[in-house]
């Protein structure tokens, strides 16, 4: 969160790669704050619901991920 406060989102986004492989509770953080990151730097393509939807197929019934990846495809849509 430090980086992303900083607005350094390619440092960002790899630190919560990094917590993908720590566990399930920190994989869902990971797969929230990367979606998120990108949402803030603006890149609407990176944070693109769908394509972060195939790599949260490892939490399929997680309603928070899916809420993230939702939202996000709704403002991807909106600002395209």
């Amino acid at each position: 969160m430090v980086y992303r406060d900083q607005e350094n989102y390619p440092a960002s986004v790899e630190t919560f790669r990094k917590m993908l492989t720590l566990g399930d509770e920190n994989a869902k953080r990971g797969y929230q704050n990367i979606i998120d990151t990108y949402r803030e730097a603006k890149q609407w393509t990176q944070g693109h619901g769908r394509r972060h939807g195939k790599r949260c197929r490892k939490l399929p019934n997680d309603r928070e991920v899916r809420m993230v990846l939702e939202r996000s495809t709704r403002r991807y849509r909106r600002c395209r």
